[in-house]
């Protein structure tokens, strides 16, 4: 007979779990692994996690967590890893992911997010996964992902994104991979991507790109692999460079899936400062 307190791993998901007491997990304290999907949670008892400080791993998604509280996380110093996914999230509160200092992985996809105020993710300093997609976010603070420098993979994808502001992303130094698709983009704003020295892809597909300033892609494109979807209204780029870039690039990505570039679908380009 296994002894209470020595298990690791509970599985709760796909239940009608609409209340936790505060005190359910106080005897478990080896626990690691923690599944708490697919039931109809809609808030925490604050200290409901106290004394977990093993938990690496704890599945929240798919519940009714619409509003988050500061004290939800209190105690869960160990965590590695935090699904949140589907659960109508609208806000994000600031600071309300400070106690996860090792926090490696966070998914909040599926949500009702509309913008990323500053510091949403102040104190996630280990964290290296972010996933933000099919959310309604047309916002996004110059200071969101202030505090993030470990974060390597961020997505962003099917949001309500209509431009990518200067600077949107300066805080993210070790960036490596960005999705930025199927929003509604339609200007890449001068120094987007200046500090993403690290980025080796980036996806810019299932947009209305019509404008690119000069020095968008600056530092980071040398080493970007870049997907863009031909645009089909006017193309404003406001360099050569840039120009010759999302015809290479898009050029080698679509041979290695076996489709062929019709670049009449590209329509007139216009560019700056060149003659081309």
């Amino acid at each position: 007979m296994i002894e209470v307190d020595l298990i690791q791993k509970r599985y709760l998901q796909e239940n009608s779990i609409r209340f936790i007491a505060a005190a359910a997990f106080e005897k478990v304290k080896e626990l690691k692994y923690l599944d708490l999907s697919y039931n109809e949670l809609f808030t925490l008892e604050s200290g409901l996690f106290h004394g977990l400080e093993k938990l690496t791993y704890l599945d929240l998604s798919h519940n009714r967590l619409v509003f988050l509280n500061n004290d939800f996380f209190k105690g869960l110093s160990s965590l590695q890893y935090l699904s949140l996914n589907n659960n109508g999230i609208k806000v994000i509160p600031e600071s309300f992911f400070e106690e996860l200092k090792e926090l490696k992985a966070l998914w909040l996809f599926e949500n009702e997010l509309t913008e990323l105020r500053g510091n949403s993710f102040r104190g996630l300093e280990n964290l290296s996964y972010l996933s933000i997609g099919r959310n309604k976010i047309f916002s996004i603070s110059e200071s969101a992902f202030r505090g993030l420098p470990l974060l390597a993979f961020l997505r962003l994808s099917n949001n309500r994104l209509n431009s990518v502001d200067a600077n949107m992303f300066k805080d993210l130094v070790n960036l490596q991979m960005l999705f930025l698709g199927s929003n509604s983009i339609t200007l890449i704003a001068k120094n987007s991507f200046t500090e993403l020295t690290k980025l080796t892809y980036l996806d810019l597909t299932e947009n209305s790109l019509a404008v690119i300033e000069p020095d968008a892609f600056k530092d980071a494109f040398p080493y970007t692999n870049l997907s863009i979807t031909p645009p089909s209204q006017q193309f404003h780029c406001c360099s050569r460079l840039i120009y010759q870039n999302v015809i290479t690039f898009t050029s080698k990505l679509c041979s290695y899936n076996g489709v062929a570039v019709d670049y009449s679908s590209f329509p007139r380009i216009f560019c700056d400062h060149d003659n081309l």
